[in-house]
């Protein structure tokens, strides 16, 4: 039977009965875009975290690199001066092969300057 048709108090009873369904429909739909804006935000949120941490993290490894440059500079500096000091030591020992002894004590850094 068409909605025209029925008596007015069916109509009406038909008429809110729709009414709700609509509303209840309307009522799902911006639920769902709800938690679809919500999950987007967060995932955001989550991404730019996860960027700044990363930048930090870099930040902090180019940090550690570089005091582990410097400190294997110091490192070499230490070594070529220990073998420096132990070439002269030979040299001014009192065995006879003393000249060879201190040449063959620096040959592990023959060829560089200042450094191994």
């Amino acid at each position: 039977m068409p909605p025209d048709s029925l008596p007015p108090p069916l109509l009406a009873r038909e008429l809110n009965r729709r009414r709700e369904s609509t509303r209840v429909s309307l009522l799902r739909a911006n639920t769902a875009v709800a938690v679809v804006l919500v999950t987007v935000l967060l995932l955001a949120l989550a991404a730019t975290w996860q960027g700044l941490r990363a930048t930090r993290l870099q930040n902090v490894a180019q940090g550690q690199r570089s005091r582990a440059e410097t400190a294997e500079v110091t490192a070499r500096a230490d070594l070529w001066r220990a073998l420096l000091a132990e070439a002269r030591g030979v040299r001014l020992g009192q065995t006879l092969d003393r000249r060879a002894n201190a040449l063959n004590t620096l040959r592990p850094c023959a060829g560089t300057s200042r450094s191994c």
